[in-house]
């Protein structure tokens, strides 16, 4: 993650990648791929108290239907969380599927919250339940013992994250470790 000043304002740029069978298994719906990438750079700017600008896809074609499912399910989540994706990059496929995005956002508050200095003692706020994500994943790769809801939550929506969340601050849940 990059902080970036410019005159009075500070700009944040966050970038993450997920990898097919690292961050979701080969039968997951494109969709909730999609959701995933978007809300997981969402949060990294949530982590510093940013307001998305945008987003930057880089895209790896796959097979029409399945280009479409995620087509659909990044317009979804750019919808629900109200921000655009500005543009990006495509390449072909070539074997397990890889994409990366982009986040810039514009920090609220100043100084922009940083993990530098932490001691001891301070307060640890997150958002979603922690383990969630590895919890589902590990359901998922034993069918006997898979539970959707807790598989669910590892393939979509375990950020915490909620419509406008930017202008209010309105992390759902937080919780003091």
């Amino acid at each position: 993650m990059a902080v970036i000043e410019l005159g009075e304002e500070a700009f944040i740029l966050t970038h993450d990648m997920m990898a097919q069978g690292v961050h979701w298994l080969p039968h997951a719906d494109p969709a909730d791929v999609a959701w995933k990438l978007v809300a997981t750079n969402l949060s990294d700017l949530a982590a510093k108290g940013a307001e998305p600008l945008g987003l930057l896809l880089g895209y790896c074609l796959s097979d029409a239907e399945w280009d479409r499912r995620f087509a659909s399910g990044l317009k979804n989540a750019v919808d629900h969380f109200e921000v655009s994706l500005l543009g990006g990059d495509t390449v072909g496929e070539a074997g397990a599927r890889i994409f990366g995005m982009t986040a810039i956002g514009r920090a609220v508050h100043r100084p922009v919250p940083s993990r530098t200095g932490a001691q001891a003692g301070d307060l640890l706020y997150v958002t979603g339940f922690l383990g969630d994500a590895k919890a589902g994943f590990d359901l998922e790769m034993e069918p006997k013992r898979r539970q959707i809801v807790i598989a669910r939550r590892f393939a979509v929506r375990s950020t915490g994250l909620c419509r406008g969340w930017t202008r209010a601050v309105c992390l759902r849940r937080w919780f003091m470790l």
